[in-house]
């Protein structure tokens, strides 16, 4: 069975990316064969987004999910993010989905149903015309 994965992922401070610096790797681009969604974050602000996000595609396709996090965002504060235009918003603790219908609602449609009059009628017989 193919489970997801989901990967936070440490990466060198954000000045020295891109620099080859010493054993840097690209890590957005090791995942690209085989991921599912992958984001880095430059900012603290960006976390929960990137968070929320990489948790609800992992919980509805299967795949490797990542989010990057260069150390030296790691030390930084978070705050969040203004509420104005340009800013991204997110909700936490979305309940995952439910895949059986509770009792109550499927014994009253159940009955709604039974209870219903019929939407047809049988056919009229056919008459032969020569």
């Amino acid at each position: 069975m193919c489970r997801s994965v989901v990967a936070i992922v440490g990466q060198h401070a954000r000045p020295e990316l891109g620099a080859s610096y010493q054993q840097e790797v690209a890590l957005t681009m090791l995942f690209t064969d085989v991921r599912e969604y992958v984001e880095i974050a430059s900012m603290p602000e960006q976390v929960r987004h990137l968070i929320d996000c990489v948790v609800r595609v992992a919980q509805t396709r299967r795949g490797v999910n990542a989010v990057v996090l260069p150390n030296d965002l790691q030390d930084l504060a978070y705050e969040d993010p203004p509420l104005k235009h340009g800013t991204t918003h997110t909700g936490v603790g979305v309940p995952a989905e439910s895949k059986v219908p509770e009792e109550g609602g499927l014994r009253a449609a159940a009955a709604s149903v039974r209870n219903a009059a019929p939407c047809w009628s049988a056919p009229a017989p056919l008459r032969r015309t020569t």
